[in-house]
Protein backbone atom coordinates (compact mmCIF):
# COMPACT_ATOMS: atom_id res chain seq x y z
CA UNK A 1 0.00 0.00 0.00
CA UNK A 2 0.68 3.54 -0.37
CA UNK A 3 1.98 6.38 2.16
CA UNK A 4 0.21 8.84 0.70
CA UNK A 5 0.70 11.13 3.70
CA UNK A 6 4.33 10.49 2.69
CA UNK A 7 4.09 11.46 -0.69
CA UNK A 8 1.59 14.44 0.42
CA UNK A 9 4.73 15.74 2.87
CA UNK A 10 6.83 15.23 0.12
CA UNK A 11 5.10 16.69 -3.07
CA UNK A 12 4.01 20.03 -0.51
CA UNK A 13 7.53 20.54 0.62
CA UNK A 14 8.92 20.37 -3.21
CA UNK A 15 6.54 22.72 -3.88
CA UNK A 16 6.17 25.08 -1.43
CA UNK A 17 9.57 24.65 0.13
CA UNK A 18 8.23 24.41 3.94
CA UNK A 19 6.52 21.40 5.57
CA UNK A 20 2.98 21.86 6.28
CA UNK A 21 0.86 21.08 9.28
CA UNK A 22 0.56 17.48 9.80
CA UNK A 23 -3.35 18.65 10.12
CA UNK A 24 -3.03 19.71 6.71
CA UNK A 25 -0.60 16.78 5.31
CA UNK A 26 -3.66 14.38 6.33
CA UNK A 27 -6.02 16.12 3.99
CA UNK A 28 -3.75 16.81 1.61
CA UNK A 29 -2.79 13.14 1.51
CA UNK A 30 -6.67 12.32 1.19
CA UNK A 31 -6.69 13.85 -2.29
CA UNK A 32 -3.54 12.71 -3.49
CA UNK A 33 -4.62 9.09 -4.94
CA UNK A 34 -7.22 10.87 -7.38
CA UNK A 35 -5.65 14.67 -8.49
CA UNK A 36 -3.73 15.07 -11.39
CA UNK A 37 -0.04 14.99 -9.69
CA UNK A 38 1.05 17.63 -12.92
CA UNK A 39 -1.77 20.15 -12.01
CA UNK A 40 -1.74 19.52 -8.07
CA UNK A 41 2.06 20.47 -8.17
CA UNK A 42 1.23 23.40 -10.22
CA UNK A 43 -1.39 24.85 -7.49
CA UNK A 44 0.81 23.91 -4.92
CA UNK A 45 3.67 26.38 -6.67
CA UNK A 46 1.01 28.91 -7.12
CA UNK A 47 0.85 29.12 -3.18
CA UNK A 48 4.15 29.81 -2.10
CA UNK A 49 3.81 33.41 -1.69
CA UNK A 50 0.66 32.65 0.36
CA UNK A 51 2.60 30.51 3.01
CA UNK A 52 6.28 32.73 3.27
CA UNK A 53 5.01 34.12 6.91
CA UNK A 54 3.86 30.92 7.78
CA UNK A 55 0.57 28.26 6.31
CA UNK A 56 -2.84 30.27 6.77
CA UNK A 57 -5.68 28.33 8.70
CA UNK A 58 -7.36 28.68 5.34
CA UNK A 59 -4.15 27.02 3.50
CA UNK A 60 -6.44 24.12 2.35
CA UNK A 61 -9.11 25.90 1.09
CA UNK A 62 -6.71 28.29 -1.43
CA UNK A 63 -5.70 25.30 -2.57
CA UNK A 64 -9.19 23.34 -3.63
CA UNK A 65 -9.77 26.61 -5.18
CA UNK A 66 -6.96 27.25 -7.47
CA UNK A 67 -6.54 23.81 -8.23
CA UNK A 68 -10.50 23.83 -9.60
CA UNK A 69 -10.05 27.09 -11.14
CA UNK A 70 -6.74 25.41 -13.44
CA UNK A 71 -9.46 22.14 -14.02
CA UNK A 72 -12.06 25.07 -14.96
CA UNK A 73 -9.04 27.20 -17.37
CA UNK A 74 -8.98 23.76 -19.00
CA UNK A 75 -12.74 23.89 -20.54
CA UNK A 76 -12.75 27.00 -21.35
CA UNK A 77 -10.21 26.59 -24.11
CA UNK A 78 -12.61 23.71 -24.81
CA UNK A 79 -15.08 25.94 -27.02
CA UNK A 80 -12.36 27.11 -29.12
CA UNK A 81 -10.72 23.94 -29.71
CA UNK A 82 -14.15 22.43 -30.74
CA UNK A 83 -15.03 25.74 -32.97
CA UNK A 84 -12.31 24.80 -35.02
CA UNK A 85 -12.13 20.81 -35.38
CA UNK A 86 -15.67 21.28 -36.61
CA UNK A 87 -14.79 23.64 -39.24
CA UNK A 88 -12.45 22.41 -40.56
CA UNK A 89 -13.85 19.37 -41.06
CA UNK A 90 -17.19 20.97 -42.92
CA UNK A 91 -14.53 22.70 -44.88
CA UNK A 92 -12.48 19.85 -45.90
CA UNK A 93 -15.84 18.29 -46.59
CA UNK A 94 -16.77 20.88 -49.40
CA UNK A 95 -13.48 21.29 -50.69
CA UNK A 96 -12.88 17.99 -51.34
CA UNK A 97 -16.32 17.82 -53.26
CA UNK A 98 -15.67 20.62 -55.07
CA UNK A 99 -12.38 19.29 -56.21
CA UNK A 100 -13.30 15.99 -57.25
CA UNK A 101 -16.99 16.32 -58.12
CA UNK A 102 -18.23 13.65 -55.10
CA UNK A 103 -19.59 13.13 -51.83
CA UNK A 104 -17.68 9.86 -51.74
CA UNK A 105 -14.18 10.97 -52.70
CA UNK A 106 -12.92 8.95 -49.61
CA UNK A 107 -14.73 5.81 -50.60
CA UNK A 108 -12.36 3.95 -53.05
CA UNK A 109 -9.15 4.83 -50.60
CA UNK A 110 -11.36 3.14 -47.82
CA UNK A 111 -12.16 -0.28 -49.66
CA UNK A 112 -8.20 -0.12 -50.76
CA UNK A 113 -7.34 0.27 -47.14
CA UNK A 114 -10.02 -2.43 -45.97
CA UNK A 115 -8.15 -4.93 -48.93
CA UNK A 116 -4.53 -5.01 -47.45
CA UNK A 117 -6.44 -6.98 -44.77
CA UNK A 118 -7.58 -9.83 -46.82
CA UNK A 119 -6.13 -12.07 -49.62
CA UNK A 120 -7.77 -9.95 -52.44
CA UNK A 121 -5.33 -6.83 -52.41
CA UNK A 122 -6.38 -3.93 -54.56
CA UNK A 123 -4.52 -1.44 -56.01
CA UNK A 124 -4.12 2.28 -54.90
CA UNK A 125 -6.23 4.17 -56.50
CA UNK A 126 -4.17 7.02 -58.68
CA UNK A 127 -7.68 8.76 -59.47
CA UNK A 128 -11.10 10.32 -57.92
CA UNK A 129 -14.21 9.60 -60.75
CA UNK A 130 -11.84 10.71 -63.63
CA UNK A 131 -9.65 13.36 -61.44
CA UNK A 132 -6.14 12.48 -60.99
CA UNK A 133 -4.38 12.55 -57.92
CA UNK A 134 -0.94 13.90 -56.57
CA UNK A 135 1.03 10.88 -54.90
CA UNK A 136 0.75 13.25 -51.97
CA UNK A 137 -2.74 13.08 -51.97
CA UNK A 138 -3.07 9.58 -52.57
CA UNK A 139 -0.89 9.65 -49.61
CA UNK A 140 -3.22 11.84 -47.51
CA UNK A 141 -6.56 9.70 -48.51
CA UNK A 142 -4.60 6.28 -47.26
CA UNK A 143 -3.57 7.45 -44.06
CA UNK A 144 -7.28 8.68 -43.53
CA UNK A 145 -8.73 6.03 -44.77
CA UNK A 146 -6.30 3.65 -41.95
CA UNK A 147 -7.73 5.76 -39.85
CA UNK A 148 -11.58 4.67 -40.81
CA UNK A 149 -11.30 1.26 -41.10
CA UNK A 150 -9.75 1.27 -37.50
CA UNK A 151 -12.81 2.12 -36.27
CA UNK A 152 -15.40 0.16 -35.18
CA UNK A 153 -18.32 2.49 -35.82
CA UNK A 154 -17.30 3.07 -38.90
CA UNK A 155 -17.01 -0.18 -39.90
CA UNK A 156 -21.12 -1.01 -38.58
CA UNK A 157 -22.30 2.44 -40.26
CA UNK A 158 -21.04 0.68 -43.58
CA UNK A 159 -22.96 -2.17 -42.43
CA UNK A 160 -26.28 -0.73 -42.12
CA UNK A 161 -25.88 1.38 -45.25
CA UNK A 162 -24.77 -2.19 -47.23
CA UNK A 163 -28.32 -3.05 -45.95
CA UNK A 164 -29.98 -0.33 -46.90
CA UNK A 165 -30.87 1.40 -43.89
CA UNK A 166 -29.10 4.36 -44.24
CA UNK A 167 -27.01 6.11 -46.88
CA UNK A 168 -23.77 7.49 -45.14
CA UNK A 169 -22.20 11.17 -46.63
CA UNK A 170 -18.79 12.74 -46.37
CA UNK A 171 -19.95 14.75 -43.23
CA UNK A 172 -21.03 11.68 -41.18
CA UNK A 173 -17.20 9.96 -42.25
CA UNK A 174 -15.17 13.12 -41.88
CA UNK A 175 -16.48 12.62 -37.70
CA UNK A 176 -14.13 10.26 -37.65
CA UNK A 177 -11.13 12.22 -38.90
CA UNK A 178 -8.36 13.07 -36.86
CA UNK A 179 -6.86 16.46 -36.85
CA UNK A 180 -3.80 15.05 -38.12
CA UNK A 181 -5.91 13.32 -41.10
CA UNK A 182 -7.48 17.60 -41.95
CA UNK A 183 -4.22 18.50 -42.21
CA UNK A 184 -2.90 16.23 -44.86
CA UNK A 185 -5.76 16.78 -46.64
CA UNK A 186 -5.37 20.01 -47.35
CA UNK A 187 -1.24 20.50 -46.69
CA UNK A 188 -0.77 17.71 -49.39
CA UNK A 189 -2.53 19.61 -52.37
CA UNK A 190 -1.51 23.22 -50.70
CA UNK A 191 -1.41 24.61 -54.29
CA UNK A 192 -5.12 23.86 -54.50
CA UNK A 193 -6.41 24.02 -51.33
CA UNK A 194 -4.97 27.88 -50.55
CA UNK A 195 -7.57 28.46 -53.45
CA UNK A 196 -10.17 28.04 -51.35
CA UNK A 197 -9.03 29.72 -48.30
CA UNK A 198 -11.13 32.90 -47.87
CA UNK A 199 -9.19 35.08 -45.81
CA UNK A 200 -7.55 38.41 -48.02
CA UNK A 201 -4.36 38.01 -45.45
CA UNK A 202 -1.58 35.85 -47.02
CA UNK A 203 -0.83 32.22 -45.30
CA UNK A 204 1.91 30.59 -46.54
CA UNK A 205 2.21 26.53 -46.80
CA UNK A 206 4.98 26.58 -44.16
CA UNK A 207 2.78 29.31 -41.32
CA UNK A 208 -0.24 26.73 -41.65
CA UNK A 209 1.63 23.73 -41.26
CA UNK A 210 3.07 25.34 -37.85
CA UNK A 211 0.05 27.39 -36.78
CA UNK A 212 -1.91 23.88 -37.27
CA UNK A 213 0.51 21.74 -35.16
CA UNK A 214 0.17 24.26 -32.58
CA UNK A 215 -3.75 23.93 -32.40
CA UNK A 216 -3.40 19.58 -32.55
CA UNK A 217 -1.19 19.57 -30.19
CA UNK A 218 -2.84 21.62 -27.77
CA UNK A 219 -6.21 20.01 -29.08
CA UNK A 220 -4.45 16.74 -28.17
CA UNK A 221 -3.53 17.37 -24.51
CA UNK A 222 -6.66 18.70 -23.56
CA UNK A 223 -8.72 15.83 -24.40
CA UNK A 224 -5.63 13.47 -22.45
CA UNK A 225 -6.56 16.21 -20.12
CA UNK A 226 -3.09 17.57 -19.69
CA UNK A 227 -2.38 20.92 -18.88
CA UNK A 228 -3.28 23.56 -21.73
CA UNK A 229 -2.99 26.96 -21.34
CA UNK A 230 -5.00 29.67 -23.63
CA UNK A 231 -1.03 30.56 -24.29
CA UNK A 232 -1.08 33.88 -26.81
CA UNK A 233 0.49 31.45 -29.72
CA UNK A 234 -2.33 28.72 -29.28
CA UNK A 235 -5.30 32.16 -29.50
CA UNK A 236 -3.49 33.82 -32.04
CA UNK A 237 -3.01 30.47 -34.20
CA UNK A 238 -6.42 29.72 -33.66
CA UNK A 239 -7.84 33.00 -34.77
CA UNK A 240 -5.31 33.12 -37.96
CA UNK A 241 -6.30 29.47 -39.51
CA UNK A 242 -10.06 29.72 -38.49
CA UNK A 243 -10.17 33.61 -40.14
CA UNK A 244 -8.61 31.55 -43.15
CA UNK A 245 -11.68 29.95 -43.88
CA UNK A 246 -14.27 32.23 -42.75
CA UNK A 247 -14.75 31.30 -39.41
CA UNK A 248 -14.37 34.67 -36.71
CA UNK A 249 -13.19 32.97 -33.39
CA UNK A 250 -13.98 36.13 -30.83
CA UNK A 251 -17.79 36.25 -32.03
CA UNK A 252 -17.71 32.64 -32.43
CA UNK A 253 -16.78 31.72 -28.59
CA UNK A 254 -18.58 34.56 -27.19
CA UNK A 255 -21.67 32.97 -28.71
CA UNK A 256 -21.30 29.78 -27.34
CA UNK A 257 -20.23 30.86 -23.53
CA UNK A 258 -23.20 33.15 -23.77
CA UNK A 259 -25.88 30.40 -24.74
CA UNK A 260 -23.97 28.02 -22.11
CA UNK A 261 -26.80 26.15 -20.92
CA UNK A 262 -27.47 24.84 -17.38
CA UNK A 263 -24.48 22.24 -15.85
CA UNK A 264 -25.09 19.12 -15.76
CA UNK A 265 -26.46 18.68 -12.08
CA UNK A 266 -25.09 15.73 -9.74
CA UNK A 267 -26.55 14.59 -6.25
CA UNK A 268 -24.58 12.74 -4.23
CA UNK A 269 -23.85 12.75 -0.21
CA UNK A 270 -20.18 13.38 0.64
CA UNK A 271 -19.09 9.85 2.44
CA UNK A 272 -16.52 9.30 4.59
CA UNK A 273 -14.86 7.18 2.30
CA UNK A 274 -14.82 9.72 -0.79
CA UNK A 275 -11.44 10.90 -1.69
CA UNK A 276 -10.66 14.62 -2.09
CA UNK A 277 -10.44 18.17 -0.57
CA UNK A 278 -13.51 19.01 1.06
CA UNK A 279 -13.53 22.56 2.93
CA UNK A 280 -15.60 23.97 4.60
CA UNK A 281 -18.77 25.03 2.33
CA UNK A 282 -20.58 27.96 3.49
CA UNK A 283 -24.20 29.39 2.83
CA UNK A 284 -24.54 32.59 0.54
CA UNK A 285 -28.00 34.09 -0.61
CA UNK A 286 -27.44 35.50 -4.02
CA UNK A 287 -30.38 38.55 -4.60
CA UNK A 288 -30.53 39.29 -8.42
CA UNK A 289 -33.18 41.04 -11.19
CA UNK A 290 -33.59 40.12 -14.67
CA UNK A 291 -35.43 42.51 -17.02
CA UNK A 292 -38.66 43.50 -15.68
CA UNK A 293 -39.07 40.73 -12.95
CA UNK A 294 -38.92 41.77 -9.37
CA UNK A 295 -35.88 40.92 -7.10
CA UNK A 296 -35.50 37.04 -6.41
CA UNK A 297 -33.35 35.24 -4.19
CA UNK A 298 -31.38 32.14 -3.67
CA UNK A 299 -29.76 30.67 -1.05
CA UNK A 300 -26.37 28.62 -2.74
CA UNK A 301 -23.28 26.83 -0.61
CA UNK A 302 -19.84 27.79 -1.71
CA UNK A 303 -16.45 27.79 -0.30
CA UNK A 304 -16.02 31.91 -1.87
CA UNK A 305 -17.87 34.35 -3.37
CA UNK A 306 -16.50 34.07 -7.26
CA UNK A 307 -17.50 29.87 -7.06
CA UNK A 308 -21.05 31.24 -5.40
CA UNK A 309 -21.28 32.86 -8.88
CA UNK A 310 -20.22 30.10 -11.08
CA UNK A 311 -22.72 27.98 -9.55
CA UNK A 312 -25.57 30.63 -10.05
CA UNK A 313 -24.94 31.48 -13.46
CA UNK A 314 -24.15 27.55 -14.58
CA UNK A 315 -27.54 26.73 -13.00
CA UNK A 316 -29.38 29.46 -14.78
CA UNK A 317 -31.06 29.53 -18.41
CA UNK A 318 -29.09 31.38 -20.95
CA UNK A 319 -31.93 33.59 -21.44
CA UNK A 320 -32.33 34.73 -17.80
CA UNK A 321 -28.74 35.62 -18.05
CA UNK A 322 -29.13 37.60 -21.24
CA UNK A 323 -31.98 39.53 -18.75
CA UNK A 324 -30.05 40.09 -15.67
CA UNK A 325 -29.76 43.61 -14.73
CA UNK A 326 -28.69 43.18 -10.75
CA UNK A 327 -27.17 40.70 -8.64
CA UNK A 328 -25.68 41.03 -5.46
CA UNK A 329 -24.24 38.34 -3.38
CA UNK A 330 -23.95 37.98 0.88
CA UNK A 331 -22.38 35.53 3.03
CA UNK A 332 -24.93 34.08 5.52
CA UNK A 333 -23.48 33.94 8.74
CA UNK A 334 -24.06 31.17 10.97
CA UNK A 335 -26.48 30.80 13.76
CA UNK A 336 -25.24 31.73 17.19
CA UNK A 337 -25.19 28.86 19.33
CA UNK A 338 -28.19 28.41 21.84
CA UNK A 339 -27.12 28.55 25.34
CA UNK A 340 -28.75 27.24 28.26
CA UNK A 341 -29.01 29.09 31.60
CA UNK A 342 -27.73 27.84 35.07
Amino acid sequence: MHDFSAIARQISFEALQIQLPQADVEILARFVPVADALILKSSLRELRGAVRNGVPGNFMQRLHRVYNRKISDLSRVFPALHTFETSFRTFVCYMMQDIYGTDDWWRDFYAYALSLNTTSRKSMPSAIGQKAISSDMADALYKFAGTLVLDKEVTNLLQRESKGEIRLSDHQIIQFSTLKDLRELIFSDWLIAKNYLVSEKPLTQANFLEYFETVRTARNNLFHHRQVAASKNLTSHLIILLDAIGVHLPSSYDSVLHQAGRSISFTAPIEKYHLGLHPVSRSYTITYQSAEQDHAERVLSGTCESEVVMNFMYSEKAIRLERLSHMKVVLNQPSAPETTQT
